[in-house]
């Protein structure tokens, strides 16, 4: 699948989609809003890339990580809501930037069953974060991240 970069407005994937390819989206400066099917499975690199006038995602439950550069350029971007997974584990050590250049991003929910998140996924983000308040690893205090354990600032 890849989206014509010049189509403006909201987009939904069709219902029995199972894979975004990479740069599937790439340069769509149009795209304001997009519906990700819980029928999507994987997500390749660059997906969202430069899509500059994207302001919302909701990523369906079987997502279990970020692709390297799905939303670099993404200045509009505001909320994430990352998925609730059987995959505990929402990093990726060799991607140090998960939303670099999201300058509007404003929020991010992390679920329950994310007990691993990488140190630099927030890097450089004034972001308010909220934590589910059974997840087992990290709390959120005004908008911060938080290790339970250590009281660790993420």
């Amino acid at each position: 699948m890849k989206f014509p970069p010049k189509k403006s407005g909201d987009y939904t994937i069709q219902d029995n989609t199972e894979i975004i390819a990479k740069h599937a989206f790439a340069g769509c400066k149009f795209l304001s809003s997009i519906v990700i099917p819980h029928s999507v499975t994987s997500i390749g690199i660059h997906a969202f890339n430069s899509c500059s006038k994207l302001v919302r995602v909701e990523l369906p439950d079987c997502i279990t990580q970020i692709p390297k550069g799905m939303f670099i350029n993404c200045s509009s971007l505001k909320y994430i809501k990352i998925p609730e997974s059987d995959n505990k584990y929402w990093y990726n050590k060799n991607q140090l930037f998960y939303f670099e250049d999201c300058v509007s991003l404003s929020q991010i929910d992390i679920p329950e069953s994310i007990i691993e998140i990488d140190y630099n996924a927030f890097k450089n983000r004034t972001v308010f974060i909220t934590v589910d308040s059974h997840n087992p690893k990290y709390k959120s205090v005004d908008g911060k991240i938080y290790e339970k354990q250590t009281q660790n600032c993420r």
